[in-house]
């Protein structure tokens, strides 16, 4: 599983942005650490392919390295609540529940024809 590094750039005081880029090759996002910018909003775009589909995963294991962080790590929410999986099959855009220590997009479907950007832009309260 090849995995996706992320480009993160300071966007202004306190807005921080991250985006990988995703294929049918490259079907995870390397962790990014965004627990200090609680208020977090994820938007998907691109080409899906036949049934393609992403998820953000968080994880609050202690430690490095994605594969820590993938086998210790859980399906997020939208702002909707316990139950709304961010799950995408579209381009879409949606407000992170939860404030884990990673996050990180995995493609749960993938064809030869995917090519997905998965943006976070998250900023901090004390702006």
């Amino acid at each position: 599983m090849a995995t996706a590094s992320g480009v993160g750039v300071w966007m202004a005081r306190g807005v921080y942005r991250h985006t990988w880029t995703l294929t049918g090759t490259v079907t995870v996002g390397k962790p990014a650490t965004l627990a200090g910018l609680p208020d977090k909003t994820v938007s998907v775009r691109g080409t899906f392919g036949a049934g393609g589909s992403v998820t953000l995963f968080g994880s609050t294991a202690s430690g490095t390295g994605a594969a820590l962080a993938t086998t210790a790590a859980f399906a997020l929410n939208d702002n909707r609540g316990e139950g709304n999986v961010m799950t995408f099959t579209a381009n879409d855009g949606r407000q992170i529940n939860e404030n884990p220590h990673l996050i990180f997009p995995k493609l749960t479907v993938a064809s030869g024809a995917t090519a997905l950007t998965v943006e976070i832009t998250a900023q901090s309260p004390k702006r």
